[in-house]
């Protein structure tokens, strides 16, 4: 199927303020499919372009919202979607493990050495971040892989500045777009 900007908006541009909530819908449903497809990509270009151009246009405040803003706010919500992802998984994992050898949360406390079986509970629904010892810990007792135990999400300061990092690299080996070391 071709996909062109009607597809998502009909009458190619954005009118009023239906056609705008239209455009943003449409622009973060493309922003995952935009990563592999470079038409896709292009369509969502011209879609952020239309939603600038309007705002500029209609906002009564004059704020300037700049397409690397909004960027960063796609970015940020890619980040937060696959954070939340992992610590919902690594919770279920964590659980798996507890039950597949009779254990409750307050004896992983004990095996942590945490003094709070609240703090555990915390840890486990990622409120608190869990210190490499406290993976390997459960790695071990568990038999969990500490794949599953690890983040794989960079802070969005480092990703700047890791993405400035290998474009001044200049290897051509080494991949430097910020969304595609956010999402691999």
């Amino acid at each position: 199927m071709k996909i062109s900007l009607k597809t998502y908006l009909p009458s190619g541009g954005i009118n009023n303020e239906l056609e705008l909530e239209r455009a943003i819908v449409a622009h973060g449903k493309l922003l995952e499919p935009s990563n592999s497809d470079p038409q896709i990509d292009a369509v969502r270009r011209e879609i952020l372009a239309l939603i600038v151009a309007y705002e500029k246009k209609h906002s009564d405040i004059n704020l300037d919202v700049s397409v690397e803003r909004i960027l960063e706010s796609d970015l940020a919500e890619v980040i937060v979607k696959k954070e939340e992802e992992f610590i919902k998984n690594r919770r279920e994992v964590i659980k798996a493990g507890l039950k597949m050898f009779g254990l409750k949360q307050k004896d992983l406390s004990v095996l942590l050495d945490h003094k709070s079986v609240t703090y555990v509970s915390d840890l486990i629904r990622g409120r608190h971040p869990m210190s490499i010892t406290d993976m390997l810990i459960i790695s071990k007792v568990l038999k969990i892989s500490m794949n599953e135990l690890v983040p794989k999400t960079i802070s969005h300061d480092v990703l700047k500045r890791l993405s400035a990092s290998i474009k001044k690299l200049n290897n051509p080996g080494l991949s430097g777009e910020i969304l595609e070391l956010a999402t691999a």
